[in-house]
């Protein structure tokens, strides 16, 4: 079994300790931000290199993670542990990079992960086996063993270091460990690594050789990635101190907690009003308490949750929610892109839910007598547009909507809606040859285009501009 790390100093500040220096920010604080990078660098490294395969953009990674620190680290709860949660923002970074990467590389890295796996040696071989798996396995431990192998393993300290830590005795700590490695067997086996090949001995002493196996280049890398403390406070200075892929990424993990974040309080908070008799009171609040903010992206036609009177309405897809109050007075949307909440500007004085519509993809709609209103899953904000006097029509004459357009037929006119720009454009069809009684226009929808046949001509409405247009042969001057 490989040697342990040097044991931790006694008297050494605790990450909670840095992190109240850093809070405090000036030069003591650059100063103890650069500890936090110095103590946890080698193995958010060797987490980013084995959740992307790539060393190179591992350091991008691991760079994001401490991007995030230094953006989020200051209102960090003191209740905290800092481990648990770095190891949450870099896999949420290496996930994104893991998706870009792919789609650029996808055959040139399964060659060179499969070129890796055959000059493997007995003992590499099985640990190139479990290696890509083993931090998705570890994120899916609870939370109380996830901390116990990341201090053991990632962060190489003793069991009674382990116990201290926890506020638990090294034996407890011992204990932990055990379990929790028999638990990460039978995670690594349902992520289709043969662990039950591997002792749980044998488990923990490729862990202790390899969780955090930490290269020269942490020298010269830790104290780069310790600049983005200052760097993350303006954009000129980050862009000179962070590569641009490491700032996207770090966008890219903040989004993907605030999302994370977003779904296990609104599970929580539907989870505790369905004990209290319903969701009604919670949305509510919701929409009251945010009024000015949101986005939306749209998904699966029509999802409606109708909940008994004096509670809120809902339609809702993978990633958009369109929220009407209890008292039928308020309209919000939220967006996975955006976790924010948009109210419906100038709402009616009653909202009728039987008029909200969603799309696929990246629309919302909603009707009323005088307007007709678009939610953009893209921008994020509500667009409208004036229907003609008397056009209001009765609930069951809704909005059509696709994954990126919207339309709505008003006598002669014919509205659409694009999600890329947020916006409304307005056909205003010639008088028909046939006169009164007219069949009223039929728009086709499409992901990103509106079509419109009328007597001989021809109508476009494209996603991509937000404009109706036709062909030149049939333009009139």
């Amino acid at each position: 079994m490989p040697n342990m790390a040097d044991p931790v100093d006694n008297n050494a500040p605790t990450d909670a300790d840095l992190l109240r220096r850093f809070a405090r920010g000036g030069g003591d604080g650059d100063d103890a931000f650069a500890q936090l990078v110095r103590r946890h660098a080698a193995w958010v490294l060797a987490v980013a290199r084995r959740r992307v395969g790539n060393h190179e953009l591992a350091e991008d990674v691991a760079q994001a993670a401490f991007i995030v620190l230094a953006q989020k680290g200051k209102r960090l709860p003191a209740t905290t542990p800092l481990a648990p949660w770095l190891f949450r923002v870099t896999c949420f970074a290496a996930s994104r990079a893991s998706r870009d990467e792919s789609r650029r590389r996808r055959h040139e890295v399964g060659a060179a992960m499969t070129r890796d796996a055959r000059t493997a040696e007995a003992q590499m071989a099985a640990w190139e086996q479990l290696a890509p798996a083993l931090d998705r396995a570890v994120e899916g431990l609870r939370s109380a063993d996830r901390h116990a192998v990341l201090l053991r393993f990632y962060q190489r300290r003793s069991l009674a270091e382990v116990g201290a830590s926890l506020g638990i005795s090294e034996e407890a700590a011992r204990k932990r460990v055990s379990r929790a490695i028999d638990t990460l067997r039978g995670r690594l086996a349902s992520l289709g690594v043969r662990a039950a090949d591997v002792a749980p001995a044998a488990l923990a002493a490729m862990l202790l050789e390899h969780a955090a196996d930490a290269s020269a280049a942490i020298t010269a890398l830790a104290p780069r990635w310790a600049t983005v403390s200052v760097a993350a406070q303006t954009t000129s200075s980050a862009a000179a101190a962070a590569s641009a892929t490491s700032n996207e990424l770090a966008q890219g993990a903040m989004k993907m907690i605030l999302w994370n974040n977003t779904k296990a309080a609104v599970a929580a908070v539907l989870a505790v009003a369905v004990v209290i008799g319903g969701v009604s009171a919670v949305v509510h609040a919701v929409v009251a308490q945010r009024p000015s903010q949101t986005r939306s992206v749209a998904v699966s036609a029509n999802t409606a949750v109708a909940p008994a009177p004096a509670a809120v309405t809902m339609i809702q897809s993978q990633s958009l929610v369109l929220a009407v109050s209890p008292d039928r007075t308020s309209l919000a949307g939220f967006a996975m892109a955006t976790g924010e909440w948009q109210p419906l500007p100038d709402p009616p004085a009653t909202i009728d839910s039987n008029r909200i519509v969603v799309a696929a993809e990246n629309v919302g709609a909603y009707r009323d007598a005088k307007r007709v209103y678009g939610f953009s899953g893209i921008t994020g904000k509500w667009g409208s547009a004036a229907l003609s006097a008397g056009a209001g029509g009765d609930a069951k004459d809704g909005v059509n909507v696709a994954q990126n357009v919207g339309a709505y037929v008003d006598g002669n006119r014919v509205h659409a809606f694009s999600a890329l720009t947020g916006t409304w454009d307005t056909l205003t069809l010639p008088a028909s040859a046939s006169g009164a009684g007219a069949e009223p226009p039929q728009p086709t929808l499409t992901a990103i285009m509106v079509t419109v046949h009328h007597e001989k001509s021809l109508y476009l409405f494209s996603a991509k501009t937000g404009k109706w247009t036709e062909p030149p042969f049939q333009r009139r001057e």
